[in-house]
């Protein structure tokens, strides 16, 4: 190269038009979203861990739409259902992350809980095993019969669903109108309708008529896009 050659002001970091035509560039600032984000979220689910995940994802969501021009709003507030405290004594762990986790801390938990007296029908929470057979018609039954008040459930801006399965059905089935996210981090047959144990072993038997109609009504629930509810699964899920 002669020794008068410069390098084009374009190539030359220092160059005042290459400052110039960079910061034309910029993308301005988003304005917020135009939609409501959420002050009053329940957490939904029998495992305790996996529903905090949930709830923690969320969160983490917001807080990453903010940087796109969304979440103009403040954290929302959680309150957690469906999480009896087992009597098991293999299983205390699970009343001490209860009270660890989500603030709950008092022994009987169905006093707190809306939920804690319908788990306790339809799954062992000691050993967490499913319990026998039972219908959907008697799943809808139980449920409507809680002792404890649903309505703060009813009155949130969103419901986290986790597990098990027929606890968001049946929650979407009461409250049409309230949105929820149903993550999946089980098989969806787990203390379903219509499923029994097997003879001499831990399998269960699902091929009946009244788990159909629940699969048909989890079908029902996630494929409608009239419906307020969003699926998502966390995990690969077999059975």
């Amino acid at each position: 190269l002669p020794q008068s050659f410069v390098m084009p002001c374009h190539m030359q970091l220092t160059c005042r038009q290459t400052l110039v035509d960079a910061e034309a560039r910029i993308s301005p600032p988003l304005h917020p979203l135009p939609t409501n984000w959420p002050s009053e979220v329940t957490a939904v689910g029998l495992h305790t861990t996996s529903t905090m995940e949930a709830v923690t994802a969320l969160k983490d969501a917001l807080v990453e739409s903010w940087g796109r021009g969304g979440a103009a709003a403040a954290p929302f507030r959680v309150s957690y259902a469906g999480h009896p405290c087992p009597k098991h004594e293999g299983s205390t762990h699970h009343c001490a992350m209860r009270c660890d986790l989500f603030g709950s801390c008092e022994k009987e938990a169905a006093a707190v809980d809306p939920l804690a007296d319908f788990l306790a029908e339809t799954i062992d929470v000691g050993k967490f095993r499913e319990r026998q057979f039972y219908t959907m018609t008697e799943a809808r039954e139980a449920i409507r019969r809680t002792p404890a008040n649903l309505q703060p459930i009813a009155n949130a801006d969103l419901v986290i669903c986790t597990f098990p399965t027929i606890l968001c059905v049946l929650l979407h089935e009461l409250f049409p109108a309230l949105p929820i996210l149903f993550v999946a981090i089980a098989s969806p047959l787990f203390a379903a309708p219509g499923c029994s144990v097997q003879t001499d072993t831990t399998v269960m038997d699902c091929e009946t008529e009244e788990a159909q109609e629940f699969l048909i009504a989890l079908g029902d629930m996630l494929s409608d896009p009239g419906n307020f509810v969003r699926g998502v699964a966390a995990y690969t899920i077999t059975r």
